[in-house]
């Protein structure tokens, strides 16, 4: 499991005391932020979100314009994007919760993540593709008139 993110305080530091008196150095790996964040996210399996408070979720919105499974907690529009397979939302809270969604995850076969992840990608063209977006602004002028 690769983690991307900034370090602007001590959890940082922590999370990787953590790993590694857990033993799991093996197993979850910290990153710099990075900025190949397509390929990154290409070369996934999934693509998680785990936060107590998001603006715009943009690695859940970019996981999904890849095709990839998303799980994340339940923040910002999250639940709204992944509505169509809730078992892959998890509480911000509970570590049961995001280990459930993980284990959800884990155990679906090839076709069903093959199947979430064409979702995903019709939920990201219709909510955030350029012409897309420009079209809805257009209609909701043309309705204002």
């Amino acid at each position: 499991m690769d983690w991307y993110g900034n370090p602007i305080d001590k959890s940082f530091e922590n999370a990787m005391n953590k790993i590694k008196n857990s033993g799991f150095e093996q197993i979850i790996s910290l990153h710099p932020v990075t900025h190949e964040i397509i390929s990154l996210m290409n070369s996934a399996d999934a693509i998680g979100l785990f936060s107590f408070y998001e603006g715009f979720p943009n690695a859940v919105c970019e996981g999904m314009a890849c095709k990839k499974v998303v799980i994340s907690t339940s923040v910002s529009d999250v639940p709204k994007l992944l509505s169509h397979d809730e078992n892959l939302l998890c509480i911000p809270e509970s570590p049961q919760s995001i280990r459930n969604a993980i284990r959800y995850f884990i155990n679906l076969s090839e076709k069903q993540r093959t199947q979430i992840g064409l979702q995903n990608r019709k939920v990201a063209e219709k909510n955030f593709m350029k012409k897309n977006i420009v079209s809805q602004y257009l209609n909701l002028f043309e309705h204002e008139k």
